[in-house]
């Protein structure tokens, strides 16, 4: 995980092919990410099967689908996988090393004034939470006990992309003490808060 040493966050840009602008028909997921400084450094993308598979799992589940999202450097190195079993509500995702070695989880917790996720280590010690307030719907503050720990938040970029696309674009500001682990699942937390809540821009708690 070295990849993380030094990085203080990064943006994360969902990109959109134009033909699926045009045509209103999704595959899967590809994601290009920048550094806080604006330097393209890594790629993410849902992996899938097929094309068919991939848009029946779209069209049946939505944004409730499993996923496995890899993120990849410019010489195509695995660098994290981020993996999603189905669940109907109480939704959570895995994050692994290259070497396929579970670093924690986040998992979604019932609230209702709020949306609320936990950062888990692999002894199921939670790390800190996710909290994203309803009347700043764009916003994931992250805490440790009462202290504000970091930040993910969806940016908007223009009325014209909003209007015809709905590709996302996250920042996420890590902690300032944060170890490489803690950074890679708050990495990895912007792909399930991205699904759960924006996917298809129809929004789903």
């Amino acid at each position: 995980m070295n990849f993380l040493h030094g990085e203080k966050g990064f943006v994360i840009r969902q990109r959109k092919e134009m033909w699926e602008v045009f045509t209103d028909i999704e595959t899967v997921n590809r994601y290009d990410i920048y550094d806080l400084e604006g330097n393209q450094v890594f790629h993410a993308y849902e992996e899938s099967k097929s094309f068919f598979f991939s848009w029946i799992m779209r069209m049946v589940l939505v944004a409730m689908r499993p996923f496995s999202i890899k993120i990849i450097n410019e010489s195509q190195q695995l660098l994290l996988e981020i993996k999603r079993p189905f669940r109907f509500y109480f939704h959570m995702v895995e994050i692994n090393d290259q070497d396929g070695v579970c670093l924690g989880c986040v998992k979604k917790r019932f609230s209702i004034f709020h949306k609320h996720y936990t950062v888990y280590d692999t002894s199921d010690n939670a790390i800190c939470d996710i909290k994203g307030p309803f009347w700043k719907p764009w916003t994931f503050d992250i805490y440790q006990g009462d202290t504000l720990y970091g930040s993910i938040k969806k940016k908007w970029g223009g009325a014209l992309r909003e209007i015809f696309t709905d590709a996302d674009v996250f920042g996420v500001d890590f902690p300032v003490d944060a170890s490489l682990g803690v950074k890679a699942l708050l990495f990895g937390s912007v792909f399930l808060i991205d699904f759960v809540h924006f996917e298809g821009n129809e929004g789903t708690s």
